[in-house]
């Protein structure tokens, strides 16, 4: 599902210039979901975030999200309806893939995807929970 701004009643990610001179919202959560574990592309135009409740025990609801760094594009929820928790994304520094957790196979493993949801890749596969993974 692609949203935009004036969707839902809250800001909850917003540009900000260092000098506080210019701010700009981004992405409205639905529900009212907190958004958190944002990302930036070091070298690309991309801005990944996970919404739903922090530090979420396995089999709660978090959704992975991306969405332009200059607003130009709706936020894309890459991970609706799919999985259930999916957080702690990491960008690649051309924007081109993430790092993520996701408890898709019973407990939080380590996963790789292109940066529009396609040709997600296990990485880790133990007993034990993998989460908060960085490039």
């Amino acid at each position: 599902r692609h949203l935009l701004p004036r969707e839902s009643p809250v800001f909850l990610l917003v540009f900000l210039h260092v000098d506080g001179s210019t701010s700009r919202g981004f992405f409205r959560s639905p529900l009212e979901y907190v958004v958190w574990a944002t990302r930036c592309a070091r070298r690309g135009d991309l801005i990944a975030f996970t919404t739903g409740p922090q530090f979420a025990p396995n089999g709660a609801v978090c959704y992975l999200w991306t969405v332009k760094s200059d607003g130009s594009n709706r936020a894309t929820n890459l991970t609706a309806g799919k999985f259930r928790n999916n957080a702690f994304p990491d960008l690649t520094a051309d924007g081109k893939e993430m790092v993520f957790h996701s408890t898709r196979d019973g407990n939080k493993e380590l996963y790789l995807m292109n940066s529009d949801g396609t040709h997600v890749r296990l990485i880790t596969n133990d007993a034990e929970d993998d989460t908060i993974p960085c490039i």
